[in-house]
């Protein structure tokens, strides 16, 4: 058979035929077509391959949405009989089954859907190849189905802000700690401890002190939350029809998970059980730094030490994030920036309107993607997929050339498609939340000078240092009502200065210093105000396919 394609002889063999006391070659040989444009992880042998049930419509689909098509066909050599032969019973014998063959790698599943048989006997080639994230294809299938947004939550500088401490023997003894255990990502159970401070911050909507010890080193943090996270919060839970919550941070997983523990106290959002599968962090063990996110991480769906290839998933995803530099840049039109919230080096903080604007964008970026018209789009890029699919199954092929056509047909139709389902679509590029300062909040100093159109300055300003406590007069006298001195442990921690006992001090974390490349109000167009009025009864993301 003629082709201009570049090809590989490759093996293929099931994982349940693998004879381990063999010494010789073992599986059926085949040959690989493939273009420049193909998945990296099909250009190798399958000798692990299994036999399973996949939608092929959420398969084809995703790589439509990718811009990507087929990635590969697998037929017999030309001239060879042998194992041309034994091609033919594997391919019948899957397709017989409804089923497909799957070979799971480091970097990516690889899928062989097997095409009519007798088809694939007149011209040679027995499976259509397809590169991709199994676990990311049946959770987008599930959101499209169920008519469901996934929301991905950062968590510092979004929804808290949090600073290194320590505590005297006799502060630590006043505290009403909560203990907890978390899990570090090795799998190691660690005893933690939480506080809440219940005193008044102008910053904050609240304010908890945690704490736990890793590797002979005491981990306690100062930890303030976002006004208006209690009622972000309860709108994603009231609304998990409409909504699943993921969280993705770049904070070890144990401080992720103590931070959540009372974040989320009644697991009304995301229960403990759902852990391991919603909520990631992108700094493992065995990382010197943070990984970037991509969005297979973000869902839960990979592990950030995969090798990154740039995948979009086929199902609407918001994230929500303050830097710039936390996901690579391929995805983003699917995040929607947010004010930074950090009170700990800035003398301001929100009026708890990011929260709220951020609460209206969902709703609208949900009424553009999953009603009727958001889900008919989303039928019609199905439909497409599932029609060429079917189409190379079942009609034969003068050359394996064909799949350089298909691809191309997927990468023009995948352009069209995949940007009415953005956040950048749906909110007319408009990506950043910017707080709205409301009259006589004392704490939204930063969010005020945007709101009235002049960018706040990126220069921090000193740390607030209450005037009327230095600390060791009040703390270390042990005289004075406990309930006293909680409050002034409490506006201590919150100012960032002066000593809580003897021999101790408020310590700033190591990463305190503002994120390098995170995003400036000035650099991005602003979503607040009269910009935003008209974006909460909807937004009209398809015009383009009008």
């Amino acid at each position: 058979m003629h082709t201009q394609l570049p090809w590989a002889n490759c093996r293929l063999q099931l994982a349940s035929d693998v004879d381990e006391d063999s010494d010789g070659p073992q599986g059926i040989v085949g040959r690989l077509y493939h273009t420049a444009s193909s998945h990296p992880a099909v250009r190798q042998n399958l000798q692990t391959l299994t036999s399973r049930k996949l939608s092929l419509p959420a398969l084809a689909v995703q790589h439509v949405v990718n811009k990507r098509g087929p990635d590969a066909l697998i037929g017999c050599i030309p001239g060879e009989t042998k194992h041309a032969a034994k091609m033919l019973e594997l391919c019948t014998a899957a397709y017989d089954a409804d089923e497909v063959l799957v070979c799971t790698l480091p970097v990516a599943d690889v899928v062989l859907v097997p095409r009519v048989p007798a088809v694939a006997q007149r011209d040679g080639l027995f499976f259509v190849v397809y590169a991709t994230n199994i676990r990311a294809v049946e959770l987008c299938e599930a959101l499209r189905r169920e008519a469901k947004v996934a929301v991905v939550l950062d968590v510092d500088n979004t929804l808290i802000d949090a600073h290194a401490v320590t505590l005297s023997e006799r502060d630590w003894a006043a505290l009403d700690w909560v203990d907890c255990t978390v899990t570090t990502q090795s799998g190691k159970q660690v005893p933690a401890q939480w506080a809440r401070l219940n005193h008044y911050d102008p910053l904050a909507e609240e304010v908890f002190l945690m704490h736990w010890r890793m590797n002979q080193v005491d981990c306690t943090f100062h930890v303030r939350v976002r006004k208006g996270w209690a009622i972000f919060r309860s709108f994603l839970a009231q609304n998990e029809d409409r909504f699943t919550t993921f969280i993705c941070s770049k904070g070890k997983q144990e401080y992720l998970q103590l931070l959540w523990t009372f974040l989320d106290p009644d697991g009304e959002l995301m229960p403990r059980s759902r852990w391991p599968t919603h909520m990631t962090s992108t700094f493992p063990d065995v990382l010197p730094a943070a990984a970037p996110k991509t969005a297979l991480s973000a869902l839960g769906c990979a592990s950030v030490l995969q090798p990154h290839v740039a995948t979009q998933l086929a199902a609407p995803v918001v994230a929500f994030d303050d830097s710039r530099s936390a996901y690579y840049e391929d995805y983003e039109n699917s995040i929607l920036y947010v004010e930074e919230y950090r009170p700990s080096d800035v003398a301001a903080s929100d009026s708890g309107s990011v929260l709220r604007q951020a609460t209206a964008c969902l709703d609208a970026f949900w009424q553009a993607t999953c009603t009727e018209e958001g889900a008919f789009a989303w039928q019609a890029a199905q439909s497409f997929a599932s029609a060429l699919l079917a189409t190379v199954r079942r009609t034969a092929m003068e050359s394996p050339d064909a799949i350089a056509y298909l691809q191309l047909r997927c990468r023009k139709q995948g352009e069209v498609l995949w940007h009415q389902f953005t956040a950048e679509a749906v909110f007319d590029g408009r990506n950043y939340i910017q707080d709205e300062a409301e009259e006589g909040d004392p704490g939204a100093g930063a969010g005020a000078a945007g709101a009235a159109g002049a960018a706040p300055s990126p220069a921090l300003a000193p740390p607030i240092v209450p005037p009327c406590y230095d600390g060791a007069s009040v703390l270390s006298a042990g005289e004075g009502d406990p309930a006293e001195r909680l409050a002034v442990l409490g506006r201590l921690c919150s100012a960032r200065g002066g000593e809580l006992g003897s021999g101790a001090s408020l310590l700033p974390s190591e990463d305190d210093s503002p994120t390098a490349g995170s995003a400036s109000p000035g650099d991005v167009p602003v979503l607040g105000g009269a910009a935003y009025a008209g974006l909460a009864g909807g937004a009209q993301p398809l015009a383009a396919a009008q």
